[in-house]
C-alpha cells in the first residue's frame, strides 16, 4: 500500500494578488496565453506578468485551451481543470 499520496489544490488566478501556495495549494494563472494582450478589462502590466510567471504554473501547457479563455461563455475557472 502506498502511504505517500499527494494531494493538489489549484487555486486560480487572472491577476496578481494575495499568493496562496505550499505543498497543497498550487496556484495557476488562467488565461496565460491572452495575459499580454488587451481586453475589456484592460491590460496586464509587463511587471505584473513577470510576477505571474514566477510565481505560478500557466494554464498553457500540454493540451490545452489557455487561448480560447475570452471567447468561451462558461466559468474561466472551470477551464483550468480541462
Amino acid at each position: 500500500m502506498d502511504n505517500n499520496k499527494t494531494i493538489k489544490i489549484l487555486v486560480g488566478y487572472h491577476k496578481p494578488a494575495v499568493l496562496i501556495k505550499n505543498d497543497i495549494f498550487e496556484p495557476i494563472h488562467l488565461g496565460r496565453a491572452l495575459a499580454t494582450e488587451a481586453s475589456e478589462d484592460g491590460k496586464m502590466s509587463d511587471m505584473d506578468y513577470q510576477w505571474m510567471l514566477d510565481n505560478m504554473i500557466g494554464d498553457d501547457t500540454g493540451d490545452n485551451i489557455s487561448e480560447l479563455n475570452r471567447y468561451l461563455h462558461y466559468e474561466k475557472e472551470k477551464k483550468s481543470i480541462f
